[in-house]
């Protein structure tokens, strides 16, 4: 190291190496500007200005060795054919200046089964001619593709007649000496690949792309794992059992590549295999070849995928401008709204446009986006980063739920109004909003199906052992954070799933100005509004958007949609576009629930029929009792889609042991010996609190007139104070926990339950463990799990058959504790069934499709 210039020495403007990185950069490393041969740092002296110290590296070549431009050939994907879009519209000379202005000593181009745009470069400083050759295995139609470098015109037209066949392919390029790779290989892309197939690949090919900008960077430690575990002994087995010719002159083992898979210039350059020295092209892929190629840059994120889209969107859509045949497209509109661009007029302005234009504005400031060439998809910056990826993406999709918002919300006033103006001004503005955000969904839904191929394959592979990943269950749930059975389930799952090493979340908005950055905290919510029947309910409707980027982020594996509300619907759509298995456990009968709020048979039909389509999308539904199976069956779900879910109570959290002899003093309750007859739930109509209080207030002539004491709150907890009056007999207590509520349960003398909705009520499974009497309705779901007389009294839904029942455990002590011994026997039966069992197995293991921890 040597020391040049002094104190006052004009500034260094040489590229500064990243903190430690000397002479080799690893993946995740960010790429100079140059070739880093020599490197500058500068110290601080203390009488002023700096002193430079020049820091030389060994010399190093690199290439990007995947990367596309205009010239490149459709390879079929859905989205290219439904637009009639090429899948790249890079300039082949812009790539090239942008590989070299990032630090690439050599450069190539890998369009698809096209040497077109490469021929434009022959003759450039470092330029070889390569291209990506889509073939197939013959036996089942699975198409592959194969990066080949530095071919001739001659050798590329004699491959694309060959390349039906990748046997002829390969044999063709042994024979004339070319260097290759197997790109992407945990991918086809027609999504036919298998673990036989994949066998087949190992075998062939000499050397596999390991790193691509394109390939969800999940499975970059899938295909690293697969390729640490390939032994030559084990390729000559799987060569011989699959009669395919190893390939030869290779190393030990497998060589790998990188590259960016570039398709609109944001990321060339970005990804690239080094290999020290300087050589030119035939001796750097010889090195390559040989396996001493390093991988530089990492695998795709969801945000650079998005952009890939976006940028090829706005150039597919912005190719005719100007013609008769160019129409305006939301998507454009964004763009430039964000880019501070002026939309450009298109030929044919169409009817709306300019309404839109100005939705689009007005959202983007209460938004407060801040337009400007930072939010521009178009720009490429010198060093590319998923920040400021992310910071496009960002953009796109908080423009987007902010005008979804809005059009929501004009929507339902338009509706309530029967302003059908207004219903189709809205309508538009909803549709914008979905156009603006689509390319992050298109993102997902590639990144999805590529996950879905991986577990595909590893679902049949057995030459090696499967790589694992820790399984991540995501939960959407539209029920209150209070007290509630759904809830109170969850923070039960998530205690015993966090103790025992799983990784759980619960997925939950707030009002916090939308933004996706953070990792831990809840993202915000698109829109809020209250349920009008139901006083106090309020619900939320998250961006679909911001559930897709942290379930991507989140590393979900299983998601578990716990009601089918707004929550449980965008989770359903977000867990289908990532391809992610998705349970739904069947807590309430919603329709059957809507009965009870209003007399209109048409709200309970439509939300019938919705609710048939929720349960049918879901890969599993859980039931809590065998009783909902026929209420499940009247929504025409599979019967083999159907399963019970373990369900119980910790013995020792809920349990006899908890009866107190003040815990009704201390709330303020004078029982004055009086049995005490408990009821804890939400104070709503469907809990039917009403009629024990009126079954209660008919006990009250006997020698010894029972107390009702009631927990909890809820819509109906005004009225029901206001009906009861001043009598003695009922006190309301609100919402109670911990060892409060574990002392009520243990020192009632009955506990009444009278919902006819819920499909199995947790309270009554805490009533069982605590050793109370429990009394429940028939034809409830819960009475299916117990024995009248054994376990619990059921009785007939009226106030009449309630007093009997009331008087049959109240006045017979014997009875009483028969009960109580029984309920409690069964409360520890269904939580040993529940621990063996594992609830979080049932959710998170199924199906059974996933090589996961």
């Amino acid at each position: 190291m040597r020391a040049i210039g002094g104190p006052s020495a004009s500034p260094v403007t040489l590229w500064q190496a990243p903190a430690g990185a000397v002479g080799e950069n690893r993946i995740g490393d960010t790429l100079s500007p140059r070739t880093p041969y020599e490197s500058v740092t500068r110290r601080p002296l203390a009488w002023g200005g700096y002193r430079a110290f020049r820091m030389i590296s060994p010399p190093t070549t690199r290439c990007d060795l995947h990367l596309h431009s205009s010239a490149s050939l459709t390879t079929g994907q859905w989205f290219s054919q439904y637009f009639q879009a090429p899948e790249s519209y890079a300039d082949p000379r812009e790539q090239y200046d942008l590989c070299r202005s990032r630090g690439m000593s050599l450069v190539t181009l890998t369009d698809h089964d096209s040497i077109d745009g490469g021929l434009q470069l022959v003759g450039l400083p470092g330029f070889f001619l390569s291209v990506e050759v889509s073939t197939r295995f013959p036996e089942n139609d699975c198409a592959v593709h194969v990066l080949v470098f530095n071919v001739t015109p001659a050798q590329h037209a004699a491959l694309q007649r060959l390349r039906a066949s990748v046997y002829d392919v390969c044999r063709f390029l042994r024979r004339e000496g070319l260097a290759h790779s197997l790109p992407h290989p945990l991918m086809s892309p027609n999504w036919t690949l298998d673990a036989t197939t994949l066998e087949k690949c190992l075998v062939l090919f000499p050397t596999i792309e390991s790193v691509n900008g394109l390939v969800d960077r999940r499975m970059v430690g899938d295909t690293a794992h697969l390729l640490a575990a390939l032994t030559p002994e084990l390729l000559g087995e799987l060569a011989a059992r699959h009669d395919v010719a190893l390939r030869h002159g290779s190393p030990a083992r497998h060589a790998t590549t990188a590259g960016s898979d570039d398709h609109g210039q944001r990321r060339s350059g970005s990804i690239c295999t080094e290999v020290e020295g300087t050589h030119d092209a035939a001796a750097f892929l010889e090195r390559v070849m040989q396996g001493a190629g390093r991988t530089v840059g990492q695998g795709g994120e969801l945000n650079s995928m998005a952009v890939c889209i976006q940028q090829t969107t706005y150039k597919h859509f912005r190719r005719g401008a100007g013609s008769a045949r160019e129409r305006g497209n939301p998507f454009v509109d964004a763009m430039d709204v964000l880019a501070g661009r002026e939309p450009h007029a298109s030929a044919r302005e169409p009817r709306g446009r300019a309404d839109i234009l100005e939705a689009l504005t007005k959202a983007a400031g209460r938004a407060r986006i801040a337009p400007g060439p930072t939010l521009d998809v178009l720009r490429n910056p010198q060093v590319p980063s998923d920040t400021d990826d992310r910071a496009v993406v960002d953009a796109v999709a908080r423009l987007s739920d902010t005008l979804a918002a809005s059009a929501a919300q004009d929507l339902c006033a338009a509706l309530v109004e029967f302003d059908l103006y207004g219903v189709l001004a809205s309508t538009n503005d909803l549709a914008a909003a979905v156009g603006v955000a689509a390319p992050l969904l298109f993102a997902a839904d590639h990144f999805g199906r590529q996950e879905q191929q991986a577990r595909r394959v590893w679902a049949g592979w057995t030459a090696t052992p499967r790589p694992r990943r820790q399984t991540v269950l995501a939960v959407f749930s539209d029920a209150p954070a209070s007290a509630n059975g759904v809830a109170k389930s969850h923070a039960d799952l998530a205690a015993s799933s966090i103790a025992a090493g799983h990784r759980i979340w619960f997925a939950r908005c707030d009002a916090a100005p939308p933004s996706r950055e953070s990792a831990t905290l809840p993202y915000p919510a698109l829109a809020r509004f209250p349920v009008p029947f139901y006083a106090g309910m309020e619900i939320c409707i998250p961006s679909l958007a911001a559930t897709v980027d942290r379930l991507w982020r989140e590393q979900a594996t299983h998601v578990e949609v716990a009601t089918p509300g707004p929550m449980g619907l965008v989770g359903l759509i977000a867990a289908q576009l990532l391809r992610l298995p998705v349970t739904a456990t069947f807590h309430t009968d919603f329709s059957e629930m809507l009965r009870l709020f209003t007399p209109d048979p048409t709200a309970a039909s439509l939300a019938h029929a919705y609710l048939g389509w929720f349960y049918r999308r879901v890969d599993r539904v859980f039931i809590l009792s065998e009783a909902a199976r026929p209420r499940l069956a009247e929504y025409r779900v599979e019967p083999g889609r159907i399963a019970l879910l373990p369900s119980g109570i910790d013995p020792g959290d809920f349990s006899p042991e908890h009866r107190s002899a003040s815990v009704f003093s201390d709330l303020g309750i004078d029982v004055r010996g009086r049995p005490v007859v408990l009821s804890v739930g939400r104070l709503s109509a469907e809990k039917n609190v009403a009629l024990i209080v009126d079954a209660v207030r008919a006990c009250q002539s006997w020698p010894q007139p029972p107390l009702l004491v009631v927990v909890g709150d809820g819509p109906l907890a005004a009225s029901l104070r206001s009906d009861a009056g001043d009598v003695p007999f009922v006190s309301f207590v609100g919402t109670q926990s911990g060892v409060v509520l574990r002392e009520l349960y243990a020192s009632a003398s009955a506990f009444v339950f009278a919902s006819e909705i819920d499909t199995l009520g947790l309270v009554n499974l805490e009533a069982l463990a605590s050793g109370v009497p429990l009394l429940v309705p028939a034809g409830s779901p819960i009475s299916d799990r117990l024995r009248h007389g054994e376990e619990a009294h059921v009785y007939s839904l009226d106030a009449s058959s309630l007093v009997q029942a009331l008087g049959a455990v109240l006045t017979d002590k014997d009875y009483a504790e028969h009960l109580s011994v029984n309920g409690r026997r069964a409360s520890l039966t269904q939580w040993d069934h529940h621990a063996r069992a594992d609830a979080w197995q049932a959710l998170a293991g199924s199906p059974p499709d996933l090589a996961l921890a």
